[in-house]
């Protein structure tokens, strides 16, 4: 299952300014491919996130719950390819794989419920067995 990324910047795909190959750690095959940003695609992503904190700062809470949830779910769906694509480009045991997956779906679960909760306090990430 070789896979082909590009970089997205501002929402828009890229290509990049050089491709590289992608190499399992466990077997040296290659997996995929991707790309390496430029000088002005680094440039396009630090004034879109820039953009993108102006915007998403004054979202309100319930809204930015709702995205959150929506990356949960969109994890959740994609749990399984996920861990196989993890399994594939670090060479990690199917099962660190997974736990990685749900750790990750874990980590936006406590963030959706917090959106609406922030005050300032710091949220501890080892409430997972395995983390």
């Amino acid at each position: 299952m070789e896979q082909d990324y590009r970089i997205i910047v501002g929402g828009e795909l890229r290509e990049g300014v050089k491709r590289f190959e992608v190499v399992s750690p466990y077997n040296g095959e290659v997996v995929g491919g991707a790309c390496f940003a430029g000088e002005r695609d680094i440039e396009d992503a630090v004034l879109s996130s820039v953009s993108a904190f102006e915007e998403t700062k004054r979202l309100p809470a319930y809204r930015k719950a709702e995205i959150i949830r929506g990356i949960v779910d969109r994890l959740t769906e994609e749990r399984e390819a996920i861990a196989e694509l993890i399994c594939l480009e670090a060479g990690k045991p199917i099962a660190d794989a997974r736990r990685e997956v749900s750790r990750a779906i874990s980590t936006f679960s406590i963030a959706g419920e917090e959106a609406g909760r922030i005050g300032g306090e710091v949220v501890p990430l080892d409430i997972m067995r395995g983390s």
